[in-house]
């Protein structure tokens, strides 16, 4: 598969665009948005002693929701401390929604290329997809020595082969950002910013899985040196500059007008609606003009299509929560087995944390899928 990283700017703003074959998979930009993995000095507004969270004012129109005890801010024992009016950091999970503020953790987790540093927790640990015993057996006991002190640790799959060196440096540059973070907030007042999370080369160098099959376009040394700046070791892409509109040249704009469209149309005839409601993203699957053999061949070809298409969109569309599909009725088992089979493969290069269940009575494939930022935060992409 040929992958490609575009760096080009837009209004302005940075941004970064990941083609698979000349497909835009992902598409990050500068904003003014709070994004995942930004954090804030934040004040609590409410506190919900009941459902164990609390409202926290950062800085935007909706406060932010820090929604379960486990995203509370803890002292020495486990006791829950948090009060109306204090201030703290916290951490944007999952950015705003329809009536819905930013979803909020206060246990900080600070995300690079191959490891997450945990300033709020002691934990050690290595992601259940390094799958080689003897390469989990070293990254643990490595961990154990970089791990900063008073802090937690977790090795990402893409630390599998790294050399010491390499995860020590990002290591001490994250615990670096943390007491960076620490200082700032000493300083000034909330609701504040104390770290961008929207920044294209930060998600670029921490979660598009930047190998050596990976060729790299900038639109100019700058954008180039940012993304280089964060990714501790440096990248085995090849790496180029182009004095062009990138975004022209590679069609990503034409790519992300498609992107916006609540209706996708697939190449065999058919097309996917996507809807989105306070509770979960809806995707409904069409038949259009194509017609196949019998209607149970014309639907299982379908399905398989649509799932290839969906896996693409919901990178690209970064949909996360719950996500329920509803793929044309097929009669035979093997062909409804055969579809979900299909739509997990289909989720194997996201860097997202994906659950997906076989079809319901009435056909409906529910799933699920995690932020890339919280993911790779809690060592599972």
């Amino acid at each position: 598969m040929e992958r490609t990283l575009l760096l080009d700017r837009e209004n302005g703003k940075a941004c970064a665009a990941l083609l698979e074959n000349g497909r835009l998979v992902q598409f990050v930009r500068d904003g003014d948005e709070p994004a995942p993995g930004s954090v804030y000095l934040g004040r609590v507004q409410r506190v919900l002693e009941g459902l164990g969270g609390a409202f926290v004012d950062i800085g935007f129109e909706k406060n932010g929701l820090i929604s379960g005890s486990s995203d509370l801010p803890k002292g020495e024992n486990g006791e829950t401390l948090i009060k109306q009016g204090m201030e703290l950091p916290v951490q944007v999970i999952k950015t705003p929604g329809g009536d819905k503020g930013a979803q909020l953790s206060a246990n900080i987790r600070l995300a690079g290329r191959n490891a997450v540093v945990l300033p709020n927790s002691r934990n050690l640990g290595v992601s259940r997809r390094v799958s080689d015993g003897s390469e989990r057996a070293r990254l643990r006991k490595l961990g154990e020595s970089l791990r900063p002190a008073g802090m937690g640790l977790i090795l990402r799959s893409q630390a599998a082969g790294a050399s010491p060196e390499e995860l020590a440096r990002e290591t001490d540059a994250l615990a670096s950002v943390w007491k960076g973070i620490e200082t700032k907030a000493r300083h000034i007042k909330a609701p504040a910013l104390l770290l961008d999370g929207s920044r294209a080369a930060a998600v670029a160098a921490r979660d598009m899985r930047l190998d050596a099959e990976t060729r790299i376009i900038a639109r100019d040394q700058a954008l180039l040196d940012d993304l280089l700046g964060r990714s501790e070791g440096g990248l085995p892409c090849r790496l180029s500059v182009e004095d062009s509109d990138l975004l022209t040249v590679y069609r990503v704009r034409a790519q992300l007008e498609t992107a916006k469209k609540r209706r996708v149309d697939l190449k065999c005839g058919g097309y996917l609606v996507f809807d989105d409601t306070e509770a979960m993203r809806v995707i409904d699957v069409n038949s259009g003009s194509f017609t196949g053999k019998d209607a149970e061949d014309t639907a299982y070809r379908l399905n398989l299509e649509a799932a290839d298409e969906i896996a693409v969109q919901a990178r690209l569309r970064n949909l996360v929560g719950i996500i329920v599909i509803d793929f044309v009725d097929m009669r035979e088992k093997a062909h409804r087995e055969s579809v979900v089979e299909w739509l997990i493969r289909a989720f194997v290069p996201d860097t997202g944390r994906v659950a997906i269940n076989p079809l319901s009575a009435l056909g409906l494939c529910e799933m699920t899928r995690q932020s890339r930022y919280a993911a790779a935060s809690c060592g599972e992409e």
